[in-house]
C-alpha cells in the first residue's frame, strides 16, 4: 500500500499474516524458561562487582587521606588565631608597651574570637567525621 508520507517505508511485514508468526509462540517461551546468565555475563558482572569495590575503597581512602589533612590544618588555624589573642591579651595586661585597649574591647575581642574558634572547629569537624547515614 503505498503511503502519501515519501520518508515513511513500507515494511515488508506489513503484509504478513499471524498464521506466518504462529511459531514465534515457541520461540518465547524456550527463551523465559532459562533465565541464567551465560559465562560472559556472569565475568563481566564479577568484574563490573570487582570494579565497583575497588572504586568505593579508593573513595574510602582519599576521603580518609583529606579528613587527615584538613583536621591539621584547622587545627594549626585555630591555634594561630588562639595565639594572637593571648599575645593582644599580654600586650594590652602589660603596662610599660605603647598598647592599650579598653576593658570593653578586650572582652569583646575573647568572647568573639572564642566562639568564632569553636564554632569552626566544631563545624569543620562535624562535616569532616560526619556519621554516614
Amino acid at each position: 500500500m503505498p503511503r502519501d508520507d515519501p520518508k515513511q517505508l513500507d515494511l515488508p511485514s506489513e503484509g504478513l499474516q499471524k498464521a506466518q508468526f504462529s511459531n514465534l509462540g515457541n520461540v518465547v517461551q524456550t527463551s523465559l524458561l532459562d533465565d541464567s546468565p551465560d559465562e560472559f555475563t556472569k565475568e563481566s558482572l564479577e568484574d563490573f562487582e570487582l570494579q565497583r569495590k575497588r572504586q568505593d575503597f579508593n573513595h574510602r581512602q582519599d576521603e580518609h587521606d583529606q579528613r587527615i589533612n584538613f583536621a591539621k590544618k584547622i587545627y594549626w588555624l585555630s591555634c594561630g588565631w588562639l595565639s594572637v589573642v593571648i599575645v593582644v591579651l599580654v600586650a594590652s595586661g602589660i603596662k610599660c608597651l605603647p598598647f592599650e585597649l579598653d576593658n570593653s574591647v578586650l572582652i569583646t575581642l575573647l568572647t568573639t574570637t572564642t566562639a568564632t574558634v569553636l564554632g569552626l572547629f566544631i563545624s569543620v569537624l562535624n562535616y569532616l567525621f560526619s556519621k554516614k547515614k
